[in-house]
């Protein structure tokens, strides 16, 4: 696959200038260009925005410094870096870009070699800050804004409201009795409607300078600016509607049959008052529980900061230490001044040794960022360089050259090396320090991300492990009580009052078993991750479980299951009774979860007072096969080139046709014989009257292909085809219009 080019975004009045530009990085990069500041704006915040802007400061309708000034305080454009390329060779300027927010500032006429370099370093510093901001900021299983995101986001637009004079609206969420949903439908249902309920308030807020997050449990947030107490309420109205509307089946709740909401709202013009964006929280907070004390269902709102008390408590930001810095320098003249610089903002520890400094920087607490000369004694800074980028310990500390070595070819030698920077001598304190001061937030930045990025994989880590254990330390207890029970309620003398007991501790026991296979990691067998490791299987015992386990769906559907197992399909025997077990190789819970879904399926497309049949069989090494050929609906050529590298076969019922799942064929009663060979394999046979319906028979077994069920997500056969191509079982599909049958077909082979 072709790696997508990164956007830049050339901002210049003077056509030349930007021709200039377009040369030199229209091979590597995806160019977009603007004329003026008005410009510039619109294609900042349009479909595909900039991953970086080189920008010009003199323009006529509004200068470099005010176009730099509103990308930054916009949430959509305030991460894209801002590189100013321009003939202001002022230090004031230069301080002043930089303190508007600019990442790099360089002055006309420029080296191209520098210019890519620069370029560079910016584009991959944003990769990376793109790559931990989107994990840190997501929530897992809604993916949506998570509740730190949300917060960093309120604060933003608090200050940004302060300075405009906006008012802000807040609205918090809850769903009634989430509880008593979980302990009723399962937490796989539970997380499925926290899924629909994020997306349903997600389709409400459309705006991009909103914000909707899950806040935590089932409790969601949205941050709407620039909107009104009017407005405020008007949303939160539309969302509880619109998840009202979802249908949501809810039996076990006292407010009402489906799924529900109660919000609380407010709404304020922020104030430089001393108030804070906390003191809004809290006012929603108070919002949300009169409206779930009032009754539930329904919104609350409380205006200005009605919620200083009752509330949650505040979380109090501890105290931020000063940032590190480390100067490097053969002059201690040099090393003096640059201290002098920064002693009232950062600390700072210097040195004189290129050895000293690779001492320094491994040292506990590492330094932010280093400052480094390159003309020393020992080891010159670009040795210094490399040995740090070569440390995975000192790697992402950002390094700046500041030396008298002003050649384009020595600052472009240091950027290659992994140089964040780079300033020559003589050079202004005011520009060193904003630089400096640039660079550091951005690592302030990227260490918050990282920090946050590790608590959020730790916790992932703890939910896998979580999850191993139930899937591989309690399926086998599960299935040894389900195997005990079944002995129990098989004894001849089993007292009649302890029938329903042990009948209730079945039933639990499928109920967890639904749960354990619910959890199998869809993504993982997407990608092909799943950690499968195969071992012998009793498929004849997975087949009685899962019969067990759809009892209320047969008995809800008035329909039966047909089960045969045995060598010969006219010799089978009935698989309720105790049968010689079949094995295969594959998983016990990847089995039950396939066949569940499979056989589930099949009673419900089949029509009233028609069985399932179910057949298991055992085909011999060196057997000879009949298949039909001909009458095949249009294929895919690829899955036509499988057919015909796999062979076509009969199978046991109704001389249906036989394709792989991607290739539904159609039986018109005209056969040809096809013989095989290959090693001895164990059939699994599930067919029901009623055929896939022309409307998704092209996509059948794809994911979210679905037909006739309201709720129906498509992801049941969808996921039973993943697992049979995870554990190397073929799955085929046949359908016959003239018999109306469908029939899945699972082989094993020995």
């Amino acid at each position: 696959m072709t790696e997508q080019k990164s956007r830049i975004l050339i901002v210049d009045d003077e056509r030349p200038n930007i021709q200039v530009l377009n040369a030199i990085l229209q091979e590597n990069y995806e160019i977009s260009v603007a004329l003026n500041g008005q410009q510039a704006l619109k294609r900042a915040l349009g479909g595909k925005k900039p991953d970086l802007v080189l920008l010009d400061i003199q323009m006529p309708d509004m200068d470099g410094f005010q176009v730099c000034q509103m990308l930054q305080e916009h949430p959509e454009t305030r991460d894209i870096p801002v590189i100013f390329i321009t003939a202001k060779s002022n230090e004031k300027d230069e301080e002043r870009g930089l303190a508007a927010g600019a990442v790099d500032y360089i002055t006309k006429p420029f080296g191209p070699v520098v210019v890519m370099a620069r370029i560079r370093v910016h584009l991959e510093l944003k990769r990376k800050r793109d790559i931990l901001r989107n994990l840190s900021n997501k929530d897992g299983l809604t993916s949506i804004a998570n509740r730190r995101r949300f917060e960093e986001f309120l604060e933003f637009e608090w200050q940004r409201a302060v300075r405009k004079g906006e008012p802000l609206s807040l609205i918090m969420a809850d769903i009634d009795h989430f509880k008593l949903y979980n302990d009723h439908y399962g937490h796989g249902a539970g997380d499925d409607c926290l899924r629909e309920v994020a997306r349903s308030l997600s389709s409400v807020v459309s705006r991009q300078t909103d914000l909707v997050a899950r806040y935590g449990g089932e409790e969601f947030i949205c941050l709407l600016t620039g909107t009104d107490r009017d407005g405020a309420l008007e949303v939160a109205q539309k969302m509880r509607e619109t998840v009202e509307a979802l249908g949501i089946p809810h039996a076990f709740s006292p407010v009402a049959r489906t799924v529900t909401l109660s919000l609380g709202a407010t709404s304020l013009v922020p104030q430089r008052d001393g108030k804070t964006a906390q003191e809004l929280f809290l006012t929603a907070d108070k919002a949300l529980y009169q409206a779930k004390s009032t009754g539930r269902n329904k919104v609350a709102m409380l205006d200005g900061l009605d919620g200083g008390t009752g509330g949650r408590s505040a979380t109090l930001k501890p105290v931020q230490e000063k940032q590190k810095i480390l100067i490097v320098d053969d002059e201690q003249i040099n090393i003096n001044v640059l201290r002098a610089i920064f002693q009232d903002t950062y600390q700072t520890v210097g040195t004189t040794s290129g050895n000293q400094a690779l001492e320094l920087a491994r040292k506990e607490p590492r330094p932010d960022i280093i400052l480094l000369d390159i003309q020393m004694p020992d080891m010159d800074g670009y040795q210094v360089c490399e040995a740090l980028k070569d440390d995975p310990g000192t790697r992402d500390i950002p390094i700046l050259f500041i030396t008298v070595m002003s050649k384009e070819t020595d600052e472009a030698r240091g950027l290659r090396l992994g140089a964040v920077d780079y300033i020559p001598k003589p050079f202004d304190p005011s520009v060193v320090h904003a630089r400096v001061n640039t660079h550091l937030t951005l690592r302030r930045t990227m260490t918050h991300l990282a920090r946050r990025n590790t608590i959020l994989e730790d916790a992932l880590n703890m939910r896998e492990s979580v999850e191993r254990i139930v899937r591989n330390d309690l399926k086998q207890p599960l299935m040894d009580i389900l195997h005990s029970t079944d002995q129990l309620l098989g004894a001849p003398d089993l007292p009649t009052s302890l029938k329903s007991p042990i009948l209730d501790i079945q039933r639990s026991s499928f109920e967890l078993m639904e749960m354990i296979a619910a959890s199998i990691d869809l993504w993982k067998l997407e990608r092909g991750v799943y950690g499968f490791e195969p071992r012998p299987v009793n498929i004849t015992r997975i087949i009685q479980i899962v019969d067990k386990a759809l009892e209320p769906l047969k008995t809800r559907k008035d329909k039966a299951i047909h089960m045969q197992s045995g060598h010969d399909p006219h010799t089978c025997q009935d698989m309720t009774q105790h049968t010689c077990p079949v094995m295969v190789q594959g998983d016990d819970l990847l089995c039950y979860s396939m066949l569940f879904h499979l056989i589930k399926n099949a009673l419900e497309a089949d029509p009233p007072g028609r069985p399932v049949s179910v057949i298991l069989e055992s085909i011999p090494e060196q057997g000879k096969e009949e298949a039909p050929k001909q009458g095949m609906e249009k294929v895919p050529q690829q899955g036509l080139e499988k057919v015909l590298q796999q062979g076509l076969e009969k199978v046991p019922q109704q001389g249906l046709e036989k394709v792989p799942h991607q290739c539904l064929e159609q039986d018109t009663g005209q056969e040809s014989q096809l013989h095989r060979e290959g090693p001895p394999r164990t059939r699994l046979s599930i067919t029901n009257f009623g055929v896939v319906p022309l409307e998704i028979r092209t996509r059948f077994m794809e994911k979210g292909a679905t037909w006739g069920k309201p709720q129906g997500k498509g992801l049941g056969a969808y996921s039973a085809r993943l697992i049979a191509e995870t554990m190397g079982t073929t799955l085929h599909v046949h359908i016959d219009d003239e018999t109306q049958q469908t029939q899945i077909v699972l082989e094993w082979s020995a």
